[in-house]
């Protein structure tokens, strides 16, 4: 289950870390691999040692002990107990990863968001570990010319409520329904507008369904229908062109700003910080998406 994860130039800089051994930050950087996609990661020291560690004998079980021990101290870690076994939840792991495709799976199972949070309770524990962090959203999206933000600076003006974090609870749609819209789109993208497939980067799976995560179908189609009207297949990047659309469309931006929507990892960090309580939500459905609403 080891994934591509993301070092930001603050790690280095992070005065809690820099505190611990060379060895421990380089553990730590190795504990995001090994985590699932919503930052747990399982918390036996042997087999953190085995995946992280496969080839350097001189180092033994005691010193992951340690190094996991001071993480934990450092609150870099969040030990977690569910069904007799041992996890390790690594705080804001979310805000610090870019998470390309989201997964059914978690070491924790469904209960996954009510362990997290009995964890979190339990030590006191808020989301916010490093200093800085950004939006979420897929690495492949490239610019694909000067005024086409990225889709981390669309997010951060358009402000969406839907994100990609890592403690988003999972819409009721099964997975596979879920990819079965995702080929919809892409076949209904190849129909309507065919000359987006000589594009230097296409549309593909991971990014159309982190929109469809993000907008209503209605919308996406709208925008592509503006893209191919306005002959932009002559652009680089079919995504990043189609994220510098939305970032100016007015009925979009409208609407976020008229209808603001929490998602519940975003309800979560506001309750773990201390500045509400689940009361004081209401649980709306949108698209098949679950959202929280401030009650009035």
């Amino acid at each position: 289950m080891a994934r591509i994860r993301t070092i930001k130039p603050e790690f280095w800089s992070d005065e809690k870390l820099a505190s611990l051994p060379r060895d421990c930050r380089l553990f730590f950087i190795g504990m995001w691999n090994f985590a699932d996609d919503f930052g747990v990661a399982k918390g036996n020291p042997a087999l953190l040692r085995s995946q992280i560690f496969p080839y350097d004998t001189d180092i033994e079980i005691t010193h992951t002990k340690e190094w996991l021990a001071g993480l934990v101290e450092k609150g870099m870690l969040i030990p977690i107990t569910h069904n007799g076994e041992s996890y390790f939840l690594i705080r804001n792991f979310a805000t610090h990863q870019v998470v390309d495709k989201r997964y059914c799976r978690s070491f924790l199972g469904e209960r996954r968001d009510e362990v997290i949070a009995k964890a979190l309770k339990k030590h006191h524990a808020a989301t916010t570990t490093w200093p800085h962090s950004e939006p979420d959203a897929p690495s492949e999206c490239l610019r694909s010319g000067p005024d086409e933000p990225s889709p981390q600076e669309m997010e951060t003006e358009v402000d969406m409520d839907v994100e990609m974090d890592g403690h988003t609870q999972r819409s009721n749609i099964s997975c596979k329904k879920q990819n079965a819209h995702t080929r919809e789109l892409l076949d209904w993208i190849a129909r309507s507008w065919p000359e987006s497939l000589a594009m230097e980067e296409p549309f593909d799976e991971v990014q159309a369904e982190w929109a469809l995560e993000r907008f209503s179908e209605t919308d996406i189609k709208r925008i592509i229908l503006d893209m191919r009207n306005k002959g932009k297949h002559k652009n680089r990047s079919a995504y990043s062109t189609f994220a510098s659309f939305v970032q100016r469309d007015t009925i979009i931006r409208h609407r976020m700003r008229e209808n603001r929507r929490l998602t519940h990892a975003q309800v979560w960090e506001l309750i773990s910080a201390g500045k509400a309580q689940w009361e004081d939500f209401l649980v709306v459905d949108v698209a098949g998406k679950k959202l929280w609403v401030r009650k009035q």
